[in-house]
């Protein structure tokens, strides 16, 4: 722990400071993204519960809106899923 997220942004490498002191991984300026994995996979697909991590920064992101969607949660298994351009802030 200490100034520095535990990780650097995925996209650019960039070092990002944590927003909390004292914390693993609080990256200010970007988002820390966990995943299980996904069916289909063949990269991560974690059977014991394991969690894949990765940050990345708000530049990184907003220079790729056209990549993202926003899912909007429900009763259902998946919810609803709108393409980032296209949902309610």
């Amino acid at each position: 722990m200490g100034d520095s997220a535990l990780l650097p942004c995925f996209v650019c490498g960039d070092v990002l400071t944590n927003a909390v002191p004292d914390v693993e991984n609080q990256p200010h300026g970007g988002t820390e993204f966990r995943t299980y994995g996904c069916y289909g996979s063949t990269f991560w697909d974690s059977f014991d519960n394991q969690e894949l991590v990765l940050n990345i920064c708000d530049g990184c992101l907003r220079e790729r809106t056209d990549r993202l969607a926003v899912r909007t949660p429900s009763r259902g298994f998946d919810g609803t899923l709108v393409h980032f351009g296209d949902a309610e802030a």
